[in-house]
């Protein structure tokens, strides 16, 4: 935060130049996409522009292919967003106070990073399932 986009820039060309000496660029993608991941999804990335910069930067050096999922993981993040600003509007509208505050993220099956769990959620966010389907 604070760093000026020329200083940016160039820090993202120099990574840039040490990625085409990489012989196994799946291998940077696949711990990319990760770390990106968990930034994304704490709340922790400190430039949304400089990540969308690198993600162009690798699209230009390896093509549409190898950043596709990297830009549909912004795509579920800013549809999120939006989603759930619209879900806190018709609970304003209609006068509904929810039992708990929450956050929901839509996320795009293989665009992101994968780990398969069960999820059993606690009663207070079932009430908030329920005033969704309603």
């Amino acid at each position: 935060k604070g760093v000026p986009e020329e200083e940016i820039e160039k820090v993202l060309d120099k990574v840039m130049i040490l990625f085409r000496y990489l012989q196994e660029k799946d291998v940077f993608e696949k711990y990319y996409k990760g770390h990106l991941a968990k930034r994304l999804l704490s709340g922790r990335t400190i430039s949304e522009d400089a990540e969308r910069s690198l993600i162009l930067k690798l699209k230009i050096e390896c093509g549409y292919q190898f950043t596709a999922k990297l830009e549909g993981m912004f795509t579920d993040m800013k549809t999120s967003r939006d989603t759930m600003m619209q879900y806190r509007q018709i609970l304003e509208k209609k006068n509904i106070r929810q039992p708990c505050d929450i956050n929901v993220q839509v996320l795009t099956t293989g665009s992101w990073p994968t780990a398969s769990c069960r999820c059993n959620l606690p009663r207070v966010l079932l009430q908030c399932c329920q005033i969704v389907r309603a």
